[in-house]
C-alpha cells in the first residue's frame, strides 16, 4: 500500500484530462490511497470522484497577488503544508509550474515526479522530470504516471455526477432537443468572435435545435451580444461544474473554442465542434474527438462561420 498525491490545480479542462490518472492508479493498486491537490474553483471535479480518497483545495484567488503581504503568509503556508498530513509516498505534479513545485516540495513525499517542467524552479526542485511525447494530454499524463510505476489499460473518465446534479440539470436545461454553446475563453488567442458563434447558432436553430449558452458568470456580456443575433436559452453563470457536466450530456452537440467545457462535454460522451487558436490540437483536442476540431493555423480570427457550420451539421447528421 502507498499514499499517492496528484497535484493539478487548474484549469478545468486540464483537470478533466488528468482524471484518468485517478482511475489508472486505483485499477492497478486498489488499496493505495489517493489524494489530489486542486484549486478550490475546480475542487468538485475531484472531491466527489470515487477513485480519490482525499482532496486538498487551495483558494488561490483569495491570496493571488498578496504574497508580498505578511498578513497572508500564514494562510498561504497553511495551504501549502496541508497535504503533508497525507504522508505521501509518491507525489506527481501534473502542472509543472513553480507554484505547484512548492506544493510538491512541501508534500514531504519520498518520490517526486514533475510533468513537463515549465520553469527553472520546476526543473531544479521538482524531482524527476517527465518530458512527454506529442500526443493527447490525457495520454501524456498517463505516460507520466507510468514513469512512477502506475500503468494504465486506457483512458477512463469518471465524472462524479450525482443524482442531485442530474436532477438539477433536467430542471435547468430544455426538454426539447438542444445544442450548447460556450462563447468565452481565458486567453485572447482562443477567443472566437461572438458574431460568428451567433451565425453558427442561427443555422443550427434552423435544424430544429434549441440553442443553449453556458459558461461562467463573468461571460454575461458575451451572451448578451450573442442573443442580439441568435435567440438562445441563457444558462451562463447558473450551473455548478457538475450540473453543467450533466447538462452537457443531454446536449446533441457542444460548440466552443478551445476551453474547459469542450473537455467536460467530451468526457461525458457529447460530440464537440471546437475552434482552435494557437494551441496544438493534437495535444489539446477534446479526447476522442479530433475530427471535430476546426484548426486556424494559429490565428482563430481566420476561421469563418461556414466551416464551423459545415462541421457541426456533419456531426449532428452522424448522431441521428
Amino acid at each position: 500500500m502507498a499514499n499517492v498525491l496528484l497535484i493539478r490545480w487548474a484549469a478545468m479542462g486540464d483537470i478533466v484530462m488528468a482524471l484518468p490518472c485517478a482511475a489508472a492508479i486505483k485499477a492497478q493498486s486498489p488499496n493505495d490511497s489517493l489524494a489530489w491537490s486542486v484549486d478550490t474553483r475546480f475542487a468538485e471535479l475531484v472531491t466527489y470522484q470515487a477513485d480519490i480518497d482525499r482532496v486538498f483545495s487551495f483558494d488561490r484567488r483569495a491570496v493571488r497577488g498578496k504574497g508580498w503581504n505578511p498578513l497572508y503568509w500564514r494562510r498561504i503556508l497553511r495551504s501549502y503544508l496541508a497535504p503533508r498530513a497525507f504522508r505521501a509516498d509518491v507525489a506527481i505534479d501534473l502542472q509543472g509550474h513553480a507554484k505547484t513545485t512548492l506544493a510538491l516540495m512541501f508534500s514531504g513525499a519520498k518520490r517526486k515526479v514533475t510533468f513537463a517542467p515549465k520553469d527553472l524552479v520546476a526543473r531544479t526542485l521538482g524531482g524527476k522530470s517527465f518530458l512527454p511525447e506529442r500526443k493527447h494530454q490525457s495520454l501524456q499524463f498517463l505516460d507520466c504516471l507510468a514513469s512512477a510505476g502506475y500503468r494504465s489499460d486506457g483512458v477512463v473518465f469518471r465524472l462524479p455526477i450525482s443524482e442531485a446534479n442530474a436532477k438539477t440539470a433536467v430542471e435547468l436545461f430544455p426538454s426539447d432537443p438542444f445544442v450548447t454553446f460556450h462563447l468565452g475563453s481565458t486567453h485572447i488567442k482562443k477567443q472566437w468572435q461572438v458574431e460568428k458563434f451567433a451565425t453558427v447558432g442561427r443555422r443550427l436553430a434552423e435544424t430544429g435545435k434549441l440553442v443553449v449558452v453556458v459558461g461562467g458568470a463573468g461571460e454575461q456580456a458575451l451572451v448578451d451580444q450573442f442573443a442580439q443575433h441568435c435567440p438562445c436559452v441563457d444558462l451562463v453563470g447558473l450551473t455548478s461544474i457538475l450540473v453543467l457536466a450533466a447538462g452537457l450530456q443531454m446536449s446533441d452537440l457542444h460548440v466552443s473554442g478551445d476551453t474547459g467545457t469542450a473537455h467536460l462535454a467530451a468526457a461525458g460522451g457529447t460530440p464537440c465542434v471546437t475552434v482552435f487558436g494557437h494551441m496544438d490540437p493534437e495535444v489539446y483536442h477534446p479526447y476522442g474527438q479530433r475530427a471535430g476540431v476546426i484548426e486556424s493555423g494559429g490565428d482563430i480570427n481566420q476561421v469563418e462561420a461556414d466551416a464551423v457550420i459545415a462541421r457541426s451539421l456533419q456531426v449532428l447528421s452522424q448522431r441521428t
